[in-house]
């Protein structure tokens, strides 16, 4: 993950030791991921032939590491350098829709250096959806985020989401970089674009190139991938005492984490959520934060959390309106 090493530096050039706290969990991810990519004997097949390491390391193990990141599509896709929410979306560029002034907004909003919290609060139906993802946009343009992670409160909401960013998501990277797109909830194999995916179990290949089977086969890779939409539970697994609960965290932290309905969830789920912005800020990552009805009190708790995760008090943070 070459591309992350800058970030890598800025954990090791701050001083205080909870940035090495945070950068023992990114450390984990890595080695998670790296245990299940290296173990796979498709990509690292036995070696029996006797030959010096250093030739093993530069003949054998960096070609197949390569190929490997290259196959399970774990290299992140160029993000396309144009902005807006008119060359993201084409019912804009052909004129079908006008953008709304939250959408301007987006389009036009450069956040600067994260680590970063937005909280879009619009009634429904106001395009909440195309501005946060706008928002994304120019974030990963701006080189805070190689892709995103778009929770929702349930499976017929996520699959819907899912069905809409597929026809767009392309627009996001250069062309010809075919992001992967990831469901990611507990009946995902039920929804209609999965009943179709070929199974690997059976040396089947997918027609489909922006597809990565490796990706596909387990949820806990489902944040790993360029694109990903699902119900809220798979991110928040991230900040729980759960097995390879770090290479989910590793997942959110390579991507924008976008989280929708915020003022539908209970109590224990708000409590996580809060939790999970915290991690994500102390990573250095981005947060938004939708919501239509989002009561003072719990927007001041997620700015609290925001405000503990980059070591300030909520008083010091800059708010825009």
């Amino acid at each position: 993950m070459i591309q992350d090493s800058y970030r890598f530096a800025e954990f090791l050039k701050n001083p205080n030791k909870s940035a090495f706290r945070s950068l023992s969990w990114v450390i984990a991810g890595i080695t998670v991921l790296a245990d299940w990519v290296g173990s796979n004997p498709q990509w690292f097949p036995h070696h029996q032939e006797r030959i010096p390491l250093s030739q093993y390391w530069t003949e054998i193990a960096i070609p197949n590491a390569n190929n490997a990141l290259s196959e399970a599509r774990l290299i992140p896709c160029p993000v396309a350098k144009d902005r807006g929410i008119h060359y993201l979306f084409p019912d804009f560029q052909n004129g079908t829709f006008s953008p709304s002034v939250l959408q301007q907004y987006a389009s036009a909003c450069r956040p600067g250096p994260g680590p970063h919290l937005f909280i879009i609060e619009e009634s429904t139906g106001s395009g909440k959806t195309e501005a946060a993802l706008t928002l994304a946009h120019q974030l990963m343009v701006d080189g805070q985020g190689h892709g995103m992670y778009f929770g929702l409160p349930t499976m017929a909401t996520s699959n819907a989401l899912f069905n809409r960013i597929s026809k767009v998501k392309d627009n996001f990277y250069e062309p010809g970089a075919h992001p992967p797109l990831i469901l990611a909830h507990s009946a995902r194999h039920l929804a209609d674009y999965y009943l179709d995916i070929p199974s690997p179990l059976f040396g089947e290949e997918s027609p489909d190139e922006n597809l990565s089977l490796w990706l596909t086969d387990n949820r806990k890779k489902a944040l790993l991938a360029s694109v990903g939409v699902g119900t809220i539970d798979q991110a928040l697994v991230s900040i729980l005492p759960r097995r390879h609960q770090s290479l989910r965290l590793f997942g959110l932290w390579r991507n924008v984490l976008i989280i929708d309905e915020v003022h539908a969830y209970d109590p224990y789920i708000t409590e996580l959520l809060k939790c999970l912005v915290h991690a994500h800020t102390t990573l250095g990552g981005i947060t938004i934060l939708i919501s239509a009805t989002l009561p003072h009190s719990i927007r001041n708790q997620f700015i609290q959390a925001y405000s503990e995760g980059v070591g300030r008090k909520s008083g010091e943070i800059g708010a825009s309106p």
